[in-house]
């Protein structure tokens, strides 16, 4: 029997990606010069509301451009035989891969975008946000605004909760110590609450504060959320990095939840886990946190992003759906991975399996 995935919507906008992509092709020899052509973690959204598809994603430079597809036309804005939007310009040369937008439609039907200044260290690695003039259209000049401008918050996705917005991201502490935040909207993104850490590995008694004794106190948790509107929730999925040095290694997956009626965290089994999830609590065997414990997986063998991209979304019967990649130096294996909650446990299983 088959996994049931409530979002048919990320089904349509996957199908419509590749077409896009595919549209992109012959014309890729005139656009290789033009910043646009870099198209870096394409990230879309369909709009009920509008029932369009808007897509996003990173330039060479840095800069985001955009398109939108009328399903009810059956029409691309701007036309696929011409260059694409410009959303905003970022000129970052070359650009970073830290630097990808994110994209959320906001209650009131604006499309917000967000984007980490991960190479601008004079202003702090600024969290950006671009949000459109008109609703349900990239059409117009966007507005520009700095949200944060100071102790690094990165790699950001948002997700729409009912009338509220919800914008994760992590913050560097100090050298390897790396916590997972959100912060939350109630008035279409204006304004966003002070963020709060809601995974972290500080509560820790060790002797050094702050920090494991392996030293794996990076999380990385950066993947596309999904809102799960039968149960009130935010599913997440984040692994540890570190040792020593910046993402020196990966080490497991876990998940828990965010329940948007208190913002609290929990467990996968309803275990309540607090404003936060310590370390302690992911690696407690009671509250199934821990889906599968792998061994360290060397940087040197990762691909950019690859191992800290992580998904979980849920089944028709509310159960989550974990998918992940995992690379074993013992094996020599790299498999793409699916974990399913039961109910009562993780049942695991390998989608793809290849040498590494």
């Amino acid at each position: 029997m088959g996994i049931k995935v409530k979002y048919r919507s990320i089904k349509q906008a996957a199908a419509l990606l590749i077409f896009i992509l595919l549209a992109s092709i012959g014309s890729a020899a005139e656009k290789i010069g033009d910043n646009s052509i870099y198209q870096y973690k394409i990230e879309p959204i369909w709009d009920p509301a509008s029932n369009k598809t808007f897509l996003f994603w990173q330039g060479k430079t840095g800069d985001v451009f955009g398109r939108e597809y009328d399903h009810a036309q059956e029409k691309w804005y701007p036309a696929l035989n011409g260059p694409p939007k410009k959303i905003m310009e970022f000129e970052r040369d070359p650009a970073d891969r830290h630097n990808y937008p994110s994209v959320v439609v906001a209650p009131d039907g604006h499309i917000v975008v967000f984007q980490e200044d991960h190479l601008r260290e004079s202003d702090g690695y600024a969290l950006m946000q671009y949000k459109s003039p008109n609703k349900g259209s990239l059409r117009g000049t966007w507005s520009r605004k700095i949200l944060w401008a100071e102790n690094q918050p990165s790699y950001p996705t948002a997700v729409k909760a009912e009338d509220s917005l919800y914008l994760f991201m992590r913050r560097k502490v100090e050298d390897v110590w790396r916590v997972w935040q959100f912060s939350k909207s109630t008035d279409d993104s204006e304004p966003w609450s002070e963020p709060r850490t809601i995974v972290d590995t500080e509560d820790l008694n060790d002797g050094m504060e702050g920090y494991q004794a392996a030293g794996m106190d990076e999380i990385y948790s950066i993947a596309k959320k999904f809102y799960d509107p039968g149960n009130q929730r935010i599913p997440l999925t984040w692994s540890l990095a570190g040792d020593e040095r910046h993402n020196k290694f990966n080490q497991n997956i876990y998940t828990a939840y965010l329940d948007t009626n208190d913002d609290q965290m929990y467990s996968p089994n309803g275990t309540a886990l607090g404003d936060f999830v310590s370390l302690a609590e992911m690696d407690d065997p009671e509250t199934k946190c821990l889906v599968e414990a792998t061994e360290k997986q060397r940087g040197k063998y990762t691909p950019p992003l690859v191992d800290n991209i992580h998904h979980a979304s849920f089944t028709d019967k509310g159960h989550f759906f974990v998918t992940y990649n995992n690379m074993s130096e013992v094996s020599g294996r790299q498999q793409v991975k699916f974990a399913r909650w039961t109910g009562e446990d993780w049942d695991v299983g390998v989608i793809e399996d290849r040498d590494i």
